[in-house]
């Protein structure tokens, strides 16, 4: 690699960035909380290519406009008075009361008249006889335009084909300010009927002194755009060229409105009328304007951008246009071939690279994201991302602002500079002191790879031999202990980024010391709760783990013993819910396999879960074929061997206006809550190495159920460490695999009732016996033989019961909720599904 590429030019770059002299920050700088830089740390970081985000690595600014897609969606966000004034002017709407509201125009456009209401209404007010006049004229206009997915129920307005008789107005400058809105609003009818005249009824107006002049002239472009839009993609064989020569004469009209500062209030309107034409011709000299119309609003200077509203209006618009254009860039960032602008790839891509040999934004907006901001960092490969970064250099160009590229840089670095901490220390104390918008764009970036290279490169000698392997890992901890914004989400990534790393590798003991160090329990990271469920060297850590997150980990959890689990239930440390499933599952787990319930499980489970028991009529310590205890366990359908994250009541988004208790039947997961189904060792053990390979593993979208398989493998290092993992019992595990469903194994044991005794009690365990087939396993074929048996012995010898005559029918269905045929193909286990991330999230 040529000399001129060494890291530690880094510190020279990194020392450029501190900005003016602490003194000289601004004090709206300085008197940013906490909260707000962390806030702001985190969109630089999570939009790394946004315009703001170059804008103010490079010192311009971060203007503060949010992006504005500019497609209205009119609903409960509306003030009452907007909403009230497009119910007038729109046909066919809902009640502004409905909860739902949500103003449907149809195909038309009602941002501008929404706005000339408004106005009318400031000018005139809201109960003027004009104002209502208008807005009945407005509503035949935009009747031309329905939506056809309106309400059935509602009465459709029919399409006006003309407007309606103008209102007679005594004072001078109503019946002009009427004129001038009737002559628009038949103009804009015309449009929307798509009828001849429409084009010079707008050129007309644009002439005139017509307070809607300026509009008009913008709608001459719509009509040309909506031609060629019509066309769609393919146009008509013959038509292309002049298609093309449409649209370009359409764009030297946008270029000639855009140049005119009398026209600043379509400015907006037009800068996106180009975008369409682009869209819809792909054409090079369309697509060049539509990037320089874009990128020129978006590299307008901060004081213009914050006094002008229309500059900022087009600097919203453009910030929501650059990001569907770069859609077109490779994720990997643009690759030109040997020259770094040759025009290659699609329209936008070629326009980017054409304006890039004048503009460094172009440029930048040509990279992508590398693979290591994008993947784990164990699925990192040697060479360098972002090729149009090194075939700038190739080029001998001066990569101007410096510290834009040098986070370009930073993010494909694959070495280890120790001496780039000093000014990297120095960037993050001074953006402690002045967290000026340009430090927080640039510092973090910087420190994520820096500790990244410190954790994957140690530092090698003249020879290129490794030196200190361990010395990169504790200036990188002791670096991130330091950070000054451990409440960012751009903290809780890094750090998870950290430890799935190391424990990935197998560095298991520096993983467990960066656990013990940092608070990596904060946060949403799923990454960080499977590892360190399975760093957990100890019964005592695995507790700590499962205090911190009680719902986490569970599928890993769910691989502990009957004694393990026994144990932990009995621990007075652990949340009372935890120790209660934890019970639960152990004591089912010991009834499913028919084995007897030592009497200080029986009592403890019993105790930690009142919901289930208190109506119980079995005694403490029963043996598995004890009847009462029988009808306990058919009266208690939350009773089962996995501890699941399906957990009731964390259903109701699905459908759930009352989640099920653990005494009722879940009617959406039949299989996970209600009783068991045999422990299936493939599925279990598929799920525990599809979650391991999604936390440390899986790139974006780019995985499958072998890759998932593989993942325990991988990770061999990590499993033979994990106090979890170690603590499986194979045996019981193949034990359950074993075991019949409970819906045969209760239906059997009702039906095994017969002749013992008296029958007391039987007609109500066979009934519960019948409902178990019906809401039981749905996992391992149907319940026919027993059900249809339990079913003809109840109404045999019950059959005036109260029990008989609420238990209609009997059940012998494969899916109950996928209908009664015969087999389905997705009765066999189906690893893909199972494997799937959503399936389980």
């Amino acid at each position: 690699m040529p000399r001129r590429f060494h890291v530690s030019l880094i510190a020279a770059s990194m020392l450029a960035i501190q900005g003016p002299a602490l003194a000289d920050c601004p004090p709206a700088v300085q008197a940013r909380t906490t909260a707000d830089v962390a806030t702001r740390i985190d969109h630089y970081w999570s939009q790394p290519r946004a315009p703001e985000t170059y804008r103010a690595q490079a010192g311009m600014g971060d203007p503060g406009v949010e992006a504005d897609s500019h497609h209205l969606y009119y609903g409960t966000d509306l003030s009452q008075e907007q909403r009230a004034l497009l119910v007038r002017m729109l046909p066919d709407q809902a009640s502004t009361d409905d909860q739902y509201f949500y103003a449907q125009p149809g195909n038309c456009r009602v941002d501008y008249a929404l706005s000339v209401a408004q106005a009318r209404v400031a000018a005139l007010g809201a109960n003027h006889p004009y104002v209502a006049q208008w807005l009945r004229t407005q509503r035949s206009v935009f009747s031309a335009c329905r939506n056809e997915g309106w309400s059935a129920s509602r009465s459709p307005t029919p399409a006006a084909t003309s407007l309606p008789p103008a209102m007679a107005a005594a004072d001078p400058a109503v019946a002009r300010l009427q004129r001038d809105d009737r002559a628009y609003q038949a103009a804009s009818l015309l449009f929307y009927r798509s009828a001849p005249g429409a084009a010079a009824a707008f050129r007309v107006i644009a002439a005139s002194a017509s307070p809607h002049a300026h509009i008009a002239r913008y709608m001459g472009l719509a009509l040309v755009a909506r031609d060629i839009g019509a066309s769609g993609f393919d146009p008509p064989e013959g038509s292309e060229s002049q298609r093309t020569a449409r649209a370009r004469a359409a764009l030297a009209e946008a270029r000639a409105i855009l140049a005119d500062t009398r026209l600043r209030d379509i400015h907006p309107l037009t800068q996106g009328m180009i975008g369409y034409l682009g869209y819809w011709t792909g054409d090079a000299a369309v697509r060049a304007a539509q990037i320089d119309a874009t990128l020129d609003a978006l590299e307008a200077p901060s004081a213009r951008i914050a006094a002008d509203p229309v500059a900022r209006d087009r600097y919203a618009r453009a910030a929501a246009d650059i990001a569907w254009l770069r859609r077109d860039v490779p994720r990997d960032g643009w690759v030109g071939g040997d020259e770094a602008v040759r025009p290659t790839g699609s329209s936008v891509v070629r326009a980017l690279a054409g304006r890039a040999a004048r503009d460094p934004f172009a440029a930048w907006l040509l990279t992508g994201q590398t693979h290591f901001e994008r993947e784990p960092w164990i699925l990192h490969r040697y060479g360098s991302d972002n090729s149009i970064y090194w075939q700038l250099q190739r080029d001998d160009r001066i990569l101007e602002p410096a510290r834009v590229w040098e986070v370009v840089r930073a993010a494909s670095r694959s070495e280890y500079d120790p001496a780039a901490w000093i000014a990297l220390d120095t960037l993050v104390r001074d953006a402690g002191a002045c967290p000026s918008d340009d430090k927080l764009a640039i510092a973090p970036s910087l420190f994520y790879h820096q500790v990244r290279a410190a954790l994957m490169y140690p530092a090698r000698d003249e020879n290129m031999e490794p030196l200190d392997r361990q010395g990169g890992f504790t200036a990188a901890l002791e670096r991130v202990r330091a950070w000054p914004w451990r409440d960012s989400a751009f903290y809780r990534t890094l750090t998870a980024d950290m430890l799935r790393y190391l424990a990935a590798k197998g560095r298991i003991a520096e993983a467990r010391t960066l656990r013990d160090q940092i608070d990596l329990r904060s946060g949403e990271q799923q990454g960080n709760v499977t590892a360190l469920v399975l760093l957990a060297e100890s019964e005592d850590q695995l507790v700590g783990e499962i205090v911190a997150r009680p719902e986490g980990g569970q599928r890993f959890i769910n691989l502990l013993s009957i004694p393990v689990l026994t144990r932990l239930a009995g621990r007075e440390d652990l949340p009372a819910p935890v120790r209660a499933r934890f019970a639960r599952t152990a004591w089912s787990r010991l009834y499913a396999l028919q084995r007897p319930i030592p009497r200080p499980l029986d009592t403890l489970m019993r105790r930690l879960n009142p919901e289930i028991t208190a109506g119980w009529t079995s005694r403490p310590g029963a043996r598995p074929d004890d009847r009462p205890l029988l009808l306990d366990v058919l009266r208690s359908p939350g009773l089962n061997i996995v501890i699941t994250e399906h957990q009731r009541g964390g259903n109701d988004g699905m459908g759930y206006s009352d989640p099920p208790s653990l005494t009722s039947i879940d009617t959406f997961e039949h299989s996970d809550n209600n009783w068991w189904c045999a422990w299936q060792p493939d599925r279990h053990r598929l799920t525990a190495s599809a979650i391991m390979y999604g936390s440390f593993f899986r790139p974006d979208d780019d995985w499958n159920a072998m890759a998932a398989a593989g993942a325990s493998s991988a990770l061999g290092p990590l499993l033979r460490a994990s106090w979890l993992w170690q603590a499986q019992d194979i045996g019981e595990q193949t034990a359950l695999s074993e075991i019949s469903s409970a819906p045969k194994m209760l239906a059997e044991r009702a039906i095994a009732w017969r002749g013992r005794g008296n029958g007391a009690g039987q007609d109500e365990a066979l009934a519960l016996a019948i409902r178990a087939t019906r809401y039981g396993c749905q996992r391992q074929g149907g319940h026919g033989p027993y059900s249809h048996t339990a079913w003809d012995l109840l109404h045999s010898r019950f059959p005036e019961s109260d029990a008989a005559r609420r238990t209609r029918w009997w059940f012998d269905c494969d899916h109950f909720s996928g209908g009664c045929s015969t087999r389905r193909p997705d009765d066999e286990p189906d690893w893909e599904r199972w494997a799937s991330w959503s399936y389980y999230y």
